[in-house]
């Protein structure tokens, strides 16, 4: 396993971290025994960080985690990642439902303490504009969401602070700016490489204005997320979640199967996996690249892509042509 040094947090991450959303079902599910293996076989291949949400799995995701942690005897030897998302019922009392999260956050992964707790909304210039966005105020103000945890990196609670830099890219530049962040995840892949690269005359909502140049300006820690595009790129049917979820619609799940369609011609003889994973970490400013992993084969698949290292500057080129492609 590879290490990076998370951005100004001093952390060292591996650069395949776990990601325990509901895209593969893993850590969202009741298969205690596949969580078990999975999270083992991680753990001997060096990976060191978990990402999870108080929203994956409506907490079962958090829950499983703390667990199987406890099972493997692993709480001092891995470092977990968690979100906070704030609803519109909560917006008259942002502070409290911070904590409230936090502490059942706590609770379920069954630590005292985390290493960052990331901010789960995207940010937009006028609240609610995406779903469940917040505004630039609702963040920076002085009963936001980012007061609040400070607080709790004050108390020793959290270790560090990100964000899901999703939204307008704008009032996300703004939420950087601040110097109040530390981490930041990204949706960035084969299919969608605006967060690392220019993208001349394309404005869409999932643009994501190279907010990983912040990488290198702010000493903000980078991972990237959505590697395999909610499993488009691997050629994969749409999953449950992908018809249940309001953040990245059907029809951008489409889209991203064409792009894949077009990799798969283009690298006739190499796995999608394999392109997908060495592309993300041939950028220079990903720390770390958060994988949903389904089993203990994914993770070491994904483990094996890293260890070939980056590709070529011609394969990067033709994999960023194709991408453009869509637009």
């Amino acid at each position: 396993m590879l290490y990076r040094t998370l951005g100004k947090t001093g952390l060292e991450v591996s650069r395949i971290a776990f990601g325990c959303g509901p895209l593969s079902g893993n850590l969202t599910g009741k298969n205690f025994a596949n969580q078990i293996e999975s999270i083992r076989r991680a753990v001997e291949l060096g990976i060191n960080w978990f990402d999870t949400a108080r929203t994956y799995g409506a907490g079962q995701s958090e829950l499983s985690l703390g667990n199987c942690f406890s099972e493997l005897g692993l709480s001092d030897e891995v470092m977990v990642g968690t979100k906070v998302r704030i609803l519109s019922d909560d917006l008259p009392d942002i502070p409290t439902a911070v904590y409230s999260s936090i502490e059942a956050s706590l609770q379920a992964l069954q630590r005292q303490r985390v290493e960052v707790v990331q901010i789960h909304n995207a940010i937009t210039m006028v609240r609610g504009s995406q779903p469940t966005s917040l505004s630039v105020e609702d963040i920076l103000g002085e009963q936001g969401v980012l007061a609040t945890l400070e607080k709790l990196k004050s108390e020793g609670v959290i270790g560090h602070i990100g964000l899901t830099a999703t939204g307008d890219s704008e009032a996300v530049e703004q939420v950087i700016n601040s110097n109040r962040i530390e981490t930041i995840q990204v949706p960035f892949s084969a299919a969608n490489i605006s967060a690392g690269y220019h993208l001349p005359d394309y404005s869409g909502w999932d643009h994501y204005g190279m907010v990983m140049r912040h990488g290198a300006l702010s000493e903000i820690g980078v991972f990237a997320i959505r590697v395999f595009a909610g499993g488009a790129l691997l050629l994969c049917p749409p999953s449950p979640y992908t018809y249940r979820t309001k953040f990245f619609p059907l029809d951008l799940f489409e889209q991203d199967r064409e792009i894949a369609l077009r990799l798969k011609t283009i690298f006739p003889e190499v796995a999608l996996a394999e392109i997908c994973i060495r592309f993300v970490l041939s950028h220079a400013l990903v720390d770390s690249a958060i994988i949903g992993f389904g089993d203990a084969d994914h993770i070491e698949q994904a483990v094996a892509a890293m260890e070939l290292g980056d590709l070529l500057s011609e394969e990067i080129n033709r994999i960023e042509e194709n991408a453009l492609l869509i637009l």
